[in-house]
């Protein structure tokens, strides 16, 4: 339901890699071709949008940038000309890895791929917003040759960009100038789109901010006033224009800020929907507010997640105390009632170097326990992972005192042999698993070993 074209297989064939697909319509670029590149209405181009983020969650939460949004690239269904899909992932990276080239296609290049070289997931959402308005015109917003004249034009839309993505570039002095305001590029935005809806520009304006942490994100994209209008009230139009049939409640919220399987490559976020029970804290808590549109009424100013005590996270898991925390993130103790167990919540820091590694840890979690079936390897095996307003989230079953903290009980009285060759045993056991996995634990030490 995530609105992308999957692969049907794969194989070989005269030395010839093969890979089949569903057979699609067209493009969304011939589509405009076919109305003389008129544009669409603005309900129309609303419920693409609604498809596009759905495709975009399910990338952002899998950790994949598609690295090349652009109309040719965004395919109709041969029976229903409304319904579109994502295609094309032969120029995509997966997040960790992009320290790698972007191919993206010029007019739908994000600044920071032109100023930095160094970009994320948030490059599909510059895209979006391209795109999104190249449908409301039927033309590009950016008709250009190359990346100088490219800063150029969105200089004179969205004013100069911030002077640390300038700075040490070639376009440095080209650029000077003091900050337009926001209100003065929606007023440009107002005319190059030709209209005055000030939602739709709101949205349009949030996918091309300069600064990829100030990006709104899919998941943000999804709750977007001019987004939710579509479902508030499917009875209104503001144009005569049709448009693709959503049920949002089965389709979007499947996405929702909840709990997911850990199969497959990335996060996989549930809807509370999914549950046949849901349990709710009660007006009577504090809960932490949602700033609209930026995840700061969720982060501390270091991007750690603010913690309330008796808060859920994904609906599911409520917070019961902090049980440590680090530059990484924080440790919680949450109570999962889906099964009344106690568990311990690992919580990312809103930071890609972090996200990085945390998913590199995922990797390998869900190698030992693919490796460890009967769980007899004494390793703490992941119960699951997803991503909650903006960070990841990783859960274990709760266990004690680690080692040295035993040890500090003792008063750092040694043990007698007997019980340190059981431990030895236990611990022989683990690194066998790791072993046979091709896994260095780099940090073996009685701090990370629990009873």
């Amino acid at each position: 339901m995530a609105n992308v074209v999957h692969m049907k297989e794969y194989f070989q064939f005269r030395d010839h890699l093969c890979i089949t697909f569903d057979l699609m319509g067209k493009n969304l670029y011939e589509m405009l071709k076919e109305r003389q590149f008129r544009g669409l209405g603005t309900s129309q181009v609303r419920s693409h949008a609604i498809s596009l983020v759905q495709s975009l969650q399910l990338l952002s939460r899998s950790g994949i940038i598609h690295c090349d949004l652009k109309p040719e690239n965004i395919l109709t269904s041969r029976d229903n000309s409304e319904v579109i899909k994502v295609a094309d992932f032969g120029a995509s990276l997966l997040e960790r890895r992009s320290t790698a080239p972007v191919a993206q296609t010029l007019i739908y290049m994000s600044p920071e791929v032109i100023l930095t070289k160094v970009f994320s997931k948030a490059i599909d959402m510059w895209s979006l917003g391209c795109i999104l308005a190249e449908l409301k015109r039927g033309v590009v917003l950016f008709q250009v040759c190359d990346e100088c004249e490219l800063m150029l034009e969105m200089t004179k839309l969205l004013g100069v960009p911030p002077k640390h993505m300038l700075k040490d570039t070639p376009l440095e002095n080209l650029l000077s100038g003091p900050r337009t305001s926001r209100r003065r590029a929606r007023h440009h935005l107002t005319k190059a789109l030709d209209t005055e809806n000030k939602l739709f520009l709101d949205f349009i304006q949030s996918c091309l901010e300069y600064k990829p942490a100030k990006r709104i994100t899919p998941d943000e994209a999804r709750h977007h006033p001019w987004i939710l209008m579509h479902f508030q009230s499917p009875s209104s139009s503001e144009d005569s224009s049709p448009h693709q049939s959503t049920n949002w409640e089965h389709m979007v919220d499947s996405t929702s800020d909840a709990a997911p399987s850990t199969s497959g490559p990335g996060p996989r976020p549930r809807g509370i929907k999914q549950y046949k029970e849901v349990w709710s804290l009660g007006v009577a808590e504090e809960k932490v507010q949602e700033t609209f549109p930026l995840r700061h009424g969720y982060d501390d100013s270091e991007g750690h997640y603010k913690m309330v005590i008796k808060d859920h996270i994904a609906s599911c898991y409520e917070v019961l105390e902090l049980m440590g925390q680090g530059t990484f993130g924080r440790v919680l103790k949450c109570r999962d009632h889906k099964t009344q167990q106690l568990v311990a919540m690992k919580v990312i820091a809103n930071d890609q170097r972090f996200k990085d590694e945390a998913m590199a840890e995922v990797e390998i979690l869900e190698l030992l326990q693919k490796n460890d079936e009967d769980g007899m390897a004494n390793v703490v095996h992941m119960k699951e992972y997803f991503q909650f307003r903006d960070h990841l989230c990783i859960s274990f079953d709760l266990m004690g005192k680690n080692l040295d903290e035993m040890m500090k009980e003792r008063h750092f009285r040694g043990l007698g042999t007997s019980q340190v060759r059981s431990h030895a045993i236990s611990l022989v056991h683990s690194l066998q698993l790791l072993s046979r996995s091709g896994i260095i634990h780099c940090d073996l030490k009685p701090v990370g070993a629990s009873s």
